[in-house]
């Protein structure tokens, strides 16, 4: 996934816009039954806030590091033990010959 941040600017304060890639892998083996995942967040490490703050006698350039959102990885592994195949989930059977109004 791509997210893209826009340019915000308010009366004393410009923010840049900034950037961020994830990407994830999936695969599947063993008949659907075990299921290997591979999740990389803020693929490039730009996921960065920077922002320039100007006032008549002060001017300030920061940069926030976002803790939570920043470079990461994830693999994560699942496993089917019991598969449900009687189909649970499928639509009723409906008889739809009474021509509408139900007595």
């Amino acid at each position: 996934t791509y997210r893209h941040q826009l340019k915000n600017q308010a009366a004393f304060s410009i923010t840049r816009p900034r950037n961020r890639i994830d990407l994830a892998i999936r695969s599947k083996f063993f008949k659907n039954r075990l299921h290997l995942t591979l999740r990389i967040t803020d693929l490039f490490d730009q996921n960065l806030r920077h922002r320039s703050i100007q006032l008549p006698n002060v001017q300030q350039q920061e940069t926030w590091r976002f803790q939570s959102q920043t470079f990461g990885w994830l693999f994560s592994v699942q496993y089917k033990l019991i598969e449900n195949t009687n189909n649970s989930r499928a639509r009723k059977k409906r008889d739809y010959s009474h021509g509408g109004a139900v007595d």
